[in-house]
């Protein structure tokens, strides 16, 4: 898996899987919907990560009549 820390995102995902007779058998939907998943959760947590640093920020300005 290649994660892009920058943007918080899975840009590649390679899940392979050992099944007799066929070893490292890649599952190309399993791939895809791991993928979507985790930049589901990635952008999840991003936005609480942004909406936790601006809150302060939002209260203040608040304070201060802006």
């Amino acid at each position: 898996m290649t994660v892009d820390l920058k943007s918080l995102s899975v840009s590649d995902m390679d899940i392979r899987s050992d099944m007799p007779p066929l070893y490292c058998l890649g599952l190309d939907d399993i791939n895809k919907k791991f993928k979507e998943n985790a930049n589901g959760d990635a952008q999840k947590l991003k936005s609480k990560i942004i909406n936790f640093v601006q809150h302060p920020f939002v209260e203040l300005m608040k304070m201060l009549g802006f």
